[in-house]
């Protein structure tokens, strides 16, 4: 009947749990569980918002070493336990009405502010869809997902965190842009600052920088060259120094017709070699194989 109570108790060192049947419009059974001091740890019920504050929570384990300890075990030292198979733990699954771009399942990093006790918003990480059009019960063929990283930039308790990189459906990394249109698409506002760096701290005789490599294969010399290994570009002005396939330069010009094409956008196109040692010679080198000039 309503309200009929099942009770377990330990009387010599204290605790209990009892099972509890409840009708009506909040019908089910609950399950509650208590400690020795009579504080309620586990509270289950077959409707509504249950809870567990009993300590680490393990499945699959029997001695969980966080809140949530989550274990498969399989064989990898036999013939029938995977070897080469990322072993997948945990699923994440949200179900929404004939969803569309926009929608998708996170992950919410949440923890205390400083000086005060106030929970705010960490970060994220969320799946979300980016491509909808069809609705069919095969499937929709235009569906499309990027993955997408959250962190908090700071301010009052309330500020929430918000998208720094993105990596869309077609595998682009969009780091400060959530619509990257190259592998990996850096976009910053920082008027004050360089927007990446790449610091190579090995203290070896010949330590390398950047390595930027393509495998076309370069038919003739020059112009007809083709594709560009090196472009840089500075807004409206265009390309101020691009560097092709063939290993010519181009500054101030994109289509580089010798080795180094110097071409400003107006005035005289200068070349200039400085040295800060007042006593040294200032020397331009021009060499072919048959003689050298200074």
């Amino acid at each position: 009947a309503d309200g009929d109570k099942l009770s377990l108790e330990n009387t010599t060192t204290g605790g209990r749990a009892f099972w509890t049947w409840v009708t009506g419009a909040n019908y089910g059974v609950t399950q509650q569980m208590y400690d020795n001091t009579n504080t309620r740890k586990v509270f289950i019920r077959s409707y509504g918002d249950s809870y567990f504050n009993g300590g680490n929570f393990g499945i699959g384990t029997d001695s969980p070493a966080t809140p949530l300890h989550v274990r498969k075990e399989s064989l990898p030292n036999t013939s029938s336990g995977n070897r080469n198979t990322v072993e997948e733990v945990l699923t994440l699954e949200a179900t929404g009405y004939y969803p569309y771009g926009g929608y998708g399942v996170g992950i919410s990093f949440k923890g205390e502010d400083y000086g005060n006790t106030a929970i705010r918003e960490y970060g994220k990480i969320q799946s979300v869809m980016t491509g909808s059009a069809d609705q069919n019960a095969s499937g929709d063929p235009s569906f499309k997902s990027a993955l997408t990283f959250w962190t908090n930039t700071g301010g009052a308790s309330g500020t929430l965190a918000t998208e720094k990189v993105r990596i869309d459906d077609s595998g682009k990394l969009g780091v400060g842009t959530s619509s990257p249109s190259y592998k990996l698409d850096v976009v910053s506002a920082d008027t004050a600052n360089w927007i990446s760096r790449i610091h190579n701290t090995g203290s070896t005789a010949a330590p390398s920088g950047l390595f930027i490599k393509t495998d076309y294969t370069v038919a003739n010399e020059g112009n007809s060259g083709g594709g560009y290994l090196l472009g840089c570009e500075a807004g409206s002005e265009g390309y101020r120094f691009v560097v092709k396939n063939d290993g010519s330069v181009g500054i101030g010009t994109v289509l580089p017709t010798s080795n180094l094409h110097i071409k400003p956008a107006s005035g005289n196109a200068d070349l200039k070699i400085e040295s800060d040692n007042a006593y040294a010679d200032v020397r331009l080198m021009l060499d072919s194989a048959s003689s050298t000039r200074n």
